[in-house]
């Protein structure tokens, strides 16, 4: 486990280099961090106990499974990200398995995996 404490952003894409941190008082969903990972698009997601947290530099935005949303996040206690080459970000869960994120439906879904011979798992 990472403590966020110990965890600070740094941004290089500007002329002036800033350094932040991220934990609870603005806005991380928690302080214990399992992982961080940045994807291809340059985004910062923290995995925490509590939740995701998905940092673009300037705010954090959470997601939990408190969520009334219809594609919501189904379990909050992320423990790996990983991203894919169809650009879906793939968590693993310590209670409901992976889920992944699909960046154009801003949506969390369950892959169906199909176990019969000559059959590919499907996710869209």
């Amino acid at each position: 486990m990472i403590s966020i404490s110990f965890f600070s952003y740094f941004n290089l894409s500007s002329k002036n280099s800033t350094l932040k941190r991220l934990d609870v008082s603005n806005g991380l969903s928690q302080n214990n961090v399992n992982v961080i990972y940045e994807d291809s698009f340059g985004i910062i997601w923290v995995g925490t106990n509590d939740g995701l947290n998905r940092f673009k530099g300037e705010n954090i935005v959470t997601f939990n499974s408190n969520s009334n949303k219809e594609c919501y996040l189904k379990s909050d206690y992320i423990v790996d990200i990983k991203q894919d080459n169809k650009f879906h970000l793939w968590l693993a869960t310590s209670n409901v398995g992976l889920l992944y994120y699909d960046y154009k439906s801003n949506c969390f879904k369950t892959p169906e995996i199909n176990y019969k011979e000559n059959q590919k798992s499907k996710y869209k």
